[in-house]
């Protein structure tokens, strides 16, 4: 007998989480003074502060300019000294390094190998200051101290930053300590990685704070604008003279091995028709694009042709009659260690009988199927001899999201088999099974149920559900759609206790009476509206909004960021999309006061 499963059942499952956000990257260097030369520091690296008058902090020094004696550069490493001697009116000279103009950098890894002064009324600092001051003076366009340390508290070492929300002088600074017992007598390397979305502070490649993005204002994050490094020695001062200088330990010096700084590079990859028809003409690749003079070598599987692109960052392919490795190499310099990059492209099946068994059931297909209980559940899978497959669970902790997953023998393009049959029987008592059908992509169908409750009958029943207009799924992004063309599995979650269920096969159909497609759902709050929709590959968006936006990222189908452009004035946004390929895409939205909303929408 054929039933229609479409009940609806909350079970407590999958704790999944995932952040199809971040970007994989890479290193490169960028700027960097390995100190090997003699003399004043390097004039094309390096700038100086100079000047008395406390510098905000009832500093005693004053900070020369080209002067050896307070900065020099000797047997690979620059030596900045803080001197006790009068000199234009201060008792104290140092000296502070500064990049600015000639290094200035937003985001990046910033590493700075020192060995510190020692003793009370030593303030030395590694960090780093807006160079345009776009939000206004201190601490409004924020500081970022990449290592400070304060002589009368020898072994710490302090990560902070200051900024219009968090600084000392409300008392909401935003920092971290480590503590070194041979900060002043040995070499360590003191780092930051600063991202769009938090800053890391390193020791010796070992982290001990996180400053993070709360996506809110400049006040807690101005640190989207570029800043510029220093070095330097301060005497005495708020801080630093905390517990008193000590006028018997001077001179007093930090040295330098090395300054180097890297940006993120984005690391290449391939995007483009990862899964096509046999035969498929027209089909587009593209690589990371990088700036200068780079060529990009391409190669596809036998029986395939590239018919135009060779060289360049874009392909389109003819498809033969067998899937493979779509690959392209760089010549030139992509400021990434990574020349090869890879892209496995499979073949989509549109089903040619109705009903078309997606999954059939007989000798060895347990093979191909996977249990995965999660921590502390059971699930056994046993091949039986009329090729069904018994499934035994024992589930105690149904968060781990306990479930059985059943690939098919194809990918195949659902558009038109939208109802999906499974071959089920029970034995005992009645128990729940629940179905997500899974894309190419690994979306799952976990917004809507197909809910199985298998009676304890001991006999094989079938089981449909009609997927029309369900596609929708909240894993790995709340809000985002199956792509029903390109269909791999579907995914069998238990329940808590323990049972026993076969499956015996997988068909899909087209539904009797043949609905029309799903529309695309408007995801977005009241008040706002997005159009048009669908919408040509590099068109513009127009998206009206009721509070202002944090910022607007598009995902493409395997759920990796492209880059978009996006203009804003008062509650109107205008989205230009790239020359993206064909198909369903989502939009991520961040409101500045609200959790961000991902609205689905079709590049034609």
């Amino acid at each position: 007998m054929k039933q229609k499963a479409l009940y609806i059942f909350i079970l407590l499952l999958c704790g999944f989480s995932a952040n199809v956000w971040a970007q994989t990257q890479c290193l490169s260097l960028v700027w960097a003074d390995e100190f090997d030369y003699t003399g004043l520091p390097d004039p094309d690296k390096w700038g100086y502060d100079v000047g008395g008058g406390g510098w905000g902090n009832q500093e005693l020094q004053y900070y020369t300019e080209d002067r050896e004696e307070n900065a020099y550069v000797d047997n690979g490493v620059l030596t900045i000294t803080a001197i006790k001697e009068p000199f234009s009116g201060r008792g104290y000279t140092s000296a502070r390094l500064v990049t600015r103009g000639q290094g200035d950098w937003l985001y990046g890894r910033f590493e700075i190998r020192a060995k510190l002064p020692t003793g009370r009324g030593t303030w030395p600092a590694i960090w780093m200051l807006p160079t345009d001051w776009e939000y206004g003076g201190w601490p409004a366009s924020g500081e970022i101290d990449i290592m400070e340390h304060v002589g009368y508290d020898q072994n710490r070492i302090h990560g902070t930053v200051h900024t219009e929300a968090y600084n000392h002088q409300k008392g909401t600074q935003k920092s971290n300590t480590r503590v070194d017992s041979d900060v002043s007598t040995a070499f360590h390397t003191y780092v930051i990685e600063w991202y769009p979305d938090r800053i890391d502070w390193y020791i010796d490649e070992v982290k001990y704070f996180t400053f993070r993005n709360e996506n809110k204002t400049f006040a807690e994050w101005p640190f989207d604008k570029r800043f510029h490094l220093l070095l330097n020695i301060a005497v005495g001062g708020a801080w630093g003279g905390a517990e008193g200088v000590d006028e018997n330990i001077w001179p007093q010096t930090m040295e330098i091995d090395f300054v180097r700084v890297y940006g993120f590079g984005v690391t290449p990859e391939i995007t483009g028709d990862l899964y096509v028809s046999e035969g498929a003409s027209e089909a587009v690749y593209s690589a990371t694009e990088y700036t200068g003079d780079i060529t990009y070598n391409w190669t596809v599987p036998e029986g395939a042709t590239i018919t135009s692109g060779q060289g360049t960052s874009q392909i389109t392919v003819d498809w033969g009659t067998t899937p493979g490795t779509v690959s392209v190499t760089f010549e030139g310099n992509t400021g990434c260690e990574v020349q090869e990059v890879s892209a496995e492209v499979g073949f989509v099946i549109t089903p040619d009988a109705d009903p078309y068994t997606a999954a059939p059931f007989a000798s060895g297909k347990v093979e191909s199927l996977e249990a995965i209980p999660g921590e502390g559940n059971t699930i056994t899978l046993t091949e039986e001899a009329d090729g069904s497959v018994r499934v035994d669970y024992v589930v105690t902790d149904v968060s781990e999201g306990p479930h059985v997953y059943v690939p098919f023998d194809e990918v195949l393009d659902l558009s038109e088999h939208r109802e999906i049959t499974v071959s089920l029987k029970g034995t005992g008592s009645t128990r729940p099974v629940l179905f997500y059908a899974e894309d190419a992509f690994g979306f799952l169908s976990n917004a809507n149920n197909f809910l199985v409750n298998v009676p304890g009958d001991d006999a094989f029943g079938e089981y449909t559900y009609d997927y029309t207009g369900k596609w929708l799924s909240n894993y790995p992004v709340t809000g985002a759609m199956l792509d029903s063309t390109k269909v791999k599995a579907l995914r069998a979650y238990v329940n808590t206790g323990e049972g026993t269920f076969w499956i015996n096969g997988i068909t899909v159909q087209k539904p009797e009476e043949d609905e029309v497609v799903e529309s695309i759902p408007e995801l977005l709050p009241e008040g706002w509206a997005l159009y048009p929709n669908p919408i040509e590959a590099g068109g513009t968006l127009t998206l009206k909004h009721t509070e202002p936006l944090v910022g607007v990222e598009l995902m493409d189908p395997q759920g990796r960021v492209v880059s978009v452009s996006t203009t804003q004035q008062g509650g109107v946004s205008k989205i230009q999309l790239p020359l993206a390929s064909a198909g369903v895409y989502w939009l991520r939205i961040t409101p500045q006061s609200n959790p961000p909303v991902v609205q689905k929408i079709m590049l034609r």
